[in-house]
C-alpha cells in the first residue's frame, strides 16, 4: 500500500487499488479478503479469534465447523497487507 501512496494515488487511491487486488484473487481468497475488510468496520476492534470465527460461519448453518475457521496467516495473506494484528491486544 505504501508504494501506491508514494506513486501519487493518495490514501483513498491506495485503498481502492488494494481492494481491486483482493477482488482479483482466486475465489476463496477473494471472499475472505473482502469479508475481512467488511468485518474490520465493526463498532470496536475485533480480537483476531472473533474475526476468524465470524468468517468461519457458513450461512444457513447452525453449527461452527472448526475446519471452516481461517487461520490468521491466511487472513493476512488474503488481505495483501491491508491489515495487521496488534499482538499485544490480539486485535485485527
Amino acid at each position: 500500500m505504501l508504494a501506491a501512496i508514494t506513486n501519487g494515488l493518495g490514501l483513498e487511491g491506495a485503498y481502492i487499488q488494494m481492494l481491486r487486488e483482493i477482488k482479483g484473487e482466486d475465489g476463496e481468497e477473494a471472499r475472505l479478503g473482502i469479508a475481512t475488510f467488511w468485518g474490520s468496520h465493526s463498532e470496536r476492534s475485533l480480537k483476531d479469534d472473533e474475526l476468524r470465527h465470524s468468517l468461519g460461519v457458513e450461512i444457513g448453518s447452525r453449527d461452527l465447523d472448526s475446519d471452516d475457521i481461517p487461520s490468521l496467516v491466511t487472513l493476512l495473506v488474503c488481505c495483501q497487507g491491508l491489515f495487521t494484528v496488534d499482538k499485544n491486544a490480539s486485535t485485527f
